[in-house]
C-alpha cells in the first residue's frame, strides 16, 4: 500500500505541477493569473483532481470488486442445482432379427432406441462445513475494509500533492 500511495504521489505531483503551472495565480494579491483570468482555488482544484484521476478510479473499482466477493462468499450458505440434459439421434440403430416360432413372422429387436433422451437434477446443500462459509464471508468483509482504506489513503495522498503544488508554486510566486 505504501508503494502504490507513493506512486500516485508522484505521479499526481508531475501531472499536476504542469496544469498548475497553466492556472494558479501569478499574483495571489492581485487576484490575476499567467493569462488575466481568476485564480483556481485550491478547493477546486482538489474536487478536480479526485474526479478525474484514474488511480482513484480504479480504487473505486476494487472497493465494488471486494464487495461483489462477498455476495459470491455468502452463495455458499445456499443450497446450488445443477440441470443438465442431453438428446441424440444415432444414425444406425443396431437391430437383430430372430425367427418368431414355427410358421411365426420375423421378430426385431432393437439394441437403442432411435431418439435418446437424458436429463439430471443434481442438487447440494452444505450441511457442515467446519467453519469455512463462515470464514469466507469474514474473509470477504475485510477486503472490503482493505479496499475502502486503500482509496481513502490514495485520496489523500492525491489531495496532499496537489495541496503541495498549489502551495509550492504561490509561495515561488512570492519569491520572484
Amino acid at each position: 500500500m505504501k508503494h502504490e500511495a507513493g506512486n500516485i504521489l508522484s505521479r499526481a505531483g508531475l501531472l499536476l505541477t504542469g496544469v498548475l503551472l497553466l492556472f494558479l495565480p501569478c499574483a495571489p494579491s492581485t487576484g490575476g493569473t499567467a493569462f488575466g483570468e481568476e485564480p483556481i482555488p485550491l478547493a477546486a482544484l482538489v474536487d478536480s483532481a479526485l474526479a478525474h484521476n484514474p488511480d482513484l478510479g480504479a480504487a473505486r473499482e476494487g472497493i465494488l470488486e471486494a464487495e461483489t466477493s462477498i455476495r459470491q462468499a455468502r452463495s455458499a450458505l445456499w443450497p446450488a442445482a445443477n440441470l443438465s440434459g442431453s438428446y441424440t439421434r444415432p444414425s444406425y440403430v443396431p437391430t437383430v432379427e430372430f425367427p418368431g416360432g414355427p410358421g411365426g413372422s420375423m421378430q426385431t429387436i432393437r439394441f437403442t432406441a432411435e431418439n435418446q433422451l437424458n436429463a439430471q437434477l443434481q442438487t447440494t446443500y452444505p450441511f457442515f462445513t467446519w467453519g469455512r462459509t463462515k470464514a469466507g464471508v469474514e474473509l470477504a468483509r475485510l477486503g472490503v475494509e482493505n479496499a475502502r482504506d486503500a482509496a481513502e489513503q490514495a485520496a489523500r495522498a492525491l489531495t496532499l500533492a496537489v495541496t503541495r503544488v498549489y502551495f509550492g508554486l504561490a509561495l515561488a510566486h512570492e519569491s520572484l
